[in-house]
């Protein structure tokens, strides 16, 4: 059966349409449901009745799935094998990691990367969603979540603390004795259950602003527009920041996690960035908790 046909049929089913299972896989529409469509003929019978809603699974699709997974299981750890004995650091690698990460930690060093290896190419995926290493939707990730799958490996490299912090124009000629005498930028609901957003909602008043993007935070910070929670190394990074030191519970303190998987940990591409993303977060590993 081709590998490529049942791949779309896993895309669809997870997410209900042919549009989205084509973005996933990156290949167009048209061709997402032209090999769908292929891939029923071949079975002979449907494998989603087309809705309104989208994509409902038919009862031979749902029997099916376990062993399409059972395929793609088999055509990941394929792909896994070859990669092991591939040890040249040339070719592409995957990072996923946070945009705020992304912004401020890793591009403005990324031309040592490039200098070192010239022929790596890279993929940044930022986003506050995990990816899937197993199914090899990135290479690696560095994240704030420790994985618990056992054919993943992960590497503590900081424990940077938070810290609250307000732009010395806004604080000028404030009399800031406590939160309340500030105005506040906060998570919107969507990241409402981050230890940041819980701080600020059990500590502070509700804030004027939010904002689901740690980018638009710490820009709205700077901007003057009020107070929040940053973690200290960003933070401190800007030298019209003041960071305020006021008698309050504890600020969240988040655990930075490198992964990949287990039986790409050696590749020569893969240890390249790994390596590189070590050297470019050593500065954060000062507040590494042991």
């Amino acid at each position: 059966m081709d590998w490529d046909l049942v791949q779309v049929f896993l895309a669809a089913y997870d997410s209900g349409s042919a549009t989205a299972a084509a973005k996933t896989l990156g290949i167009n529409q048209s061709t997402a449901s032209r090999r769908l469509a292929a891939l029923e003929e071949e079975l002979g019978s449907k494998l989603f009745d087309r809705t309104p809603e989208g994509l409902l699974p038919t009862e031979l699709g749902a029997r099916l799935r376990p062993q399409a997974e059972s395929m793609a299981a088999a055509a990941d750890a394929l792909a896994r094998l070859a990669d092991g004995y591939d040890q040249s650091v040339s070719g592409r690698v995957r990072l996923a990691t946070a945009e705020g990460m992304a912004v401020h930690l890793l591009l403005p060093q990324l031309h040592e990367l490039r200098a070192k290896h010239p022929n790596l190419k890279i993929d940044i995926l930022t986003g506050l969603s995990l990816v899937d290493l197993g199914r090899r939707e990135a290479d690696i990730a560095l994240r704030f979540v420790k994985p618990t799958q056992p054919d993943l490996i992960a590497k503590r490299i900081a424990s940077p603390t938070h810290g609250i912090f307000a732009s010395r124009d806004y604080l000028a000629g404030r009399q800031a004795r406590g939160p309340e005498d500030l105005e506040w930028i906060g998570i919107s609901e969507r990241l409402s259950h981050y230890p940041d957003a819980q701080w600020i909602a059990a500590n502070a008043p509700e804030p004027i602003l939010r904002v689901d993007s740690y980018i638009a935070l710490f820009r709205a910070v700077q901007c003057g527009l009020g107070a929040t929670i940053l973690d200290r190394p960003l933070g401190q990074s800007d030298p019209d920041l003041t960071e305020l030191t006021w008698d309050l519970p504890p600020t969240p303190v988040l655990d930075l996690w490198l992964v990949t998987h287990r039986a790409l940990r050696r590749v020569a591409r893969i240890d390249a960035v790994w390596r590189w993303v070590l050297e470019t977060c050593r500065p954060l590993s000062r507040s590494l908790l042991l």
